[in-house]
């Protein structure tokens, strides 16, 4: 089971998680405590969970994922490059 976490408050985006949880043959979610996920810490204390610090997209099992990285390179000094 994927399980992605967001972090913040008023509105405010802090950061990406994700929790990979194993699940036994047969099992569609993970057993939960009564009041559920409400933190990271939640999350990593599930039976198996493994912590990526982005936000990833399943694939067909736990070892196969998809995730955005991005770089940014600018030319700060705007010389003209002819």
């Amino acid at each position: 089971m994927f399980l992605g976490m967001v972090g913040g408050s008023h509105g405010h985006i802090v950061g990406w998680g994700t929790f990979i949880v194993p699940l036994p043959p047969g099992q569609m979610f993970a057993k939960l405590t009564p009041r559920g996920v409400t933190s990271k810490s939640d999350a990593a204390a599930l039976p198996g969970a493994k912590a990526l610090e982005f936000f990833v997209l399943p694939g067909a099992n736990e070892a196969i994922y998809a995730f955005s990285r991005t770089a940014v390179h600018r030319n700060l000094f705007r010389i003209p490059l002819r």
